[in-house]
């Protein structure tokens, strides 16, 4: 017998907008924060997970 495959979850818009905020605030990596906003939009947009951004090289894009 198969064992049922559990959907992933989603994230709702809040988290993701509180998510977006956080990183605008952080200001210790202030050069890595329009980079990492555009990875989040990019993950939203594309429904992209994060172990597959995680495996992402420059010349993947």
């Amino acid at each position: 017998m198969k064992t049922p495959k559990i959907a992933p979850q989603s994230v709702s818009d809040e988290e993701v907008t509180a998510l977006k905020q956080a990183i605008s605030d952080k200001r210790s990596h202030a050069n890595e924060i329009e980079r990492d906003l555009l990875i989040i939009d990019m993950m939203c947009m594309a429904g992209l997970r994060r172990g597959e951004v995680a495996g992402l090289l420059l010349s993947h894009l």
